[in-house]
């Protein structure tokens, strides 16, 4: 994140716990801690310009059947001077029951890095993510005894495992890659990556939409979420969903969202599902032609909307959920805000 002038910068994270959400929030050190039944999630931020000033309020959201909730959300922030502030936070899952993760941040060694270590004993994880001054993010995944498990990266276009894997993207963003017994997962959204040094020669591809091989490199085009996994055996391979890009500044009315974008490796033909993740409070939206490709959405409320989409090939295998943002209704008009986002001045 950047500015040009001093002033406060502040970053908003939340789960579905504490207010009235029948859920618990805990302050933490460098961040939080929600749950909720059986979920809980500990989140971290850490920033170049310091540790982050944290502070607590009730924010709405909507429970089954359109009642409106609360929430607790957790503001971070941090006095700019001016310049560059950059950051790396961490939002992390686990089971209640289990033992909880920790997260703590971890001093500059004198390179302007900014990073945040989470540790997972009941989930055999370390993680350590990192934040370049050259606005490059990793995130190296290891088991607790030192082994490696995963590694990806932000702003980049190559990553190298351990095992001598190499993931080349077409363009710069982010990529990552993991290699378990019998399957490679990649993550590299909506682009072209090359991969050498494959232990095998992918037989399927769940969540590609295309795979081609040429000698040592095998190349494999991703869909909107980027998540990809490669076997070696044959069989069908599982689709991938697209919902479009986010949108923003969308009149109020009606709205028709485009799920053609979804794609599947073996070019099977593929039926659509949609539903309605958020709305802001007190919408009435309605959800018109849920299982085509193109529904519509009536629109009633300013803010922030999720739109869920999964696809099911010819063979029934389903593709992983991908949702739809969409923003309706201007996010600011002069200093007043339409609607609570933090972007506003």
């Amino acid at each position: 994140m950047r500015t040009d002038a001093a002033r406060t910068l502040t970053w908003v994270t939340h789960g579905n716990g504490g207010g009235t959400s029948g859920g618990t929030f805990t302050q933490g050190t460098v961040g939080g801690r929600w749950e909720h039944g059986a979920a809980r999630v500990d989140t971290g931020l850490a920033t170049s310009a310091g540790t982050p000033t944290s502070t607590t309020r009730e924010a709405d959201h909507e429970g089954s059947g359109r009642t409106v909730l609360t929430h607790t959300a957790l503001d971070a922030s941090v006095d700019s001077p001016g310049g560059a502030v950059r950051s790396v936070g961490i939002a992390y899952p686990t089971r209640i029951g289990d033992p909880p993760p920790t997260i703590t941040s971890i001093p500059d060694p004198g390179d302007g890095r900014v990073q945040l270590r989470l540790v997972d004993r009941a989930g055999d994880r370390i993680v350590v993510a990192t934040q370049y001054p050259d606005g490059r993010v990793t995130i190296r995944d290891r088991h607790t005894n030192g082994t490696p498990r995963f590694i990806a990266a932000s702003n980049n276009r190559n990553v190298t495992t351990t095992t001598g894997l190499d993931a080349t993207r077409s363009s710069r963003g982010v990529i990552g890659v993991r290699t378990t017994a019998g399957a490679v997962d990649l993550a590299a959204p909506a682009t072209t990556v090359a991969l050498k040094g494959l232990p095998f020669t992918p037989q399927r591809a769940d969540g590609a939409c295309n795979v081609t091989a040429n000698g040592a490199t095998t190349s494999v085009r991703t869909g909107r979420d980027g998540a990809v996994t490669l076997y070696p055996d044959a069989g069908n391979s599982a689709p991938a969903a697209d919902p479009g890009p986010p949108r923003e500044n969308v009149p109020l009315g009606r709205l028709v969202l485009d799920g053609r974008g979804s794609c599947d490796r073996d070019h099977d033909a593929l039926t659509a599902h949609w539903q309605v993740v958020t709305a802001p409070a007190g919408s009435d939206w309605v959800l018109l032609d849920a299982d085509t490709m193109r529904p519509s959405l009536r629109v009633d409320r300013p803010g922030p909307h999720r739109i869920r989409l999964v696809v099911t090939d010819a063979h029934g295998a389903r593709s992983r959920a991908v949702d739809a943002e969409v923003f309706a209704g201007p996010r600011c008009v002069g200093d007043r805000l339409t609607w609570s986002d933090p972007r506003c001045p």
